[in-house]
């Protein structure tokens, strides 16, 4: 977190006890961006990007938004070509 807080952001990311994966809460959001508040010196602008499916996180997105996450990244891991041009021309994930 030291060397993220001299960037403009980091990509959020959480690991269980075990070490594997786990999905990024609005309550993790909100503590990422209490320490950056805390402990960043710099002035510049800071995003706080959080990655996953529409498909499968469709619901999570705005209460990871209104965390204070800034920036959503489409995981397209493991997908063909035709999967991820139907996801392309899909555009971006509507919050209404």
């Amino acid at each position: 977190m030291q060397r993220a807080l001299k960037c403009d952001g980091l990509l959020a990311e959480k690991r269980g006890p075990d070490g594997r994966p786990e999905a990024v809460t609005p309550e993790d959001i909100r503590q990422m961006k209490a320490f950056v508040a805390a402990n960043r010196t710099l002035f510049t602008p800071f995003d706080i990007v959080v990655s996953g499916t529409i498909k499968a996180d469709g619901e999570r997105i705005r209460p990871l938004q209104e965390a204070g996450a800034t920036w959503w990244i489409e995981e397209l891991w493991g997908a063909s070509t035709d999967e991820a041009i139907e996801r392309i021309q899909q555009g971006p994930p509507q919050i209404s």
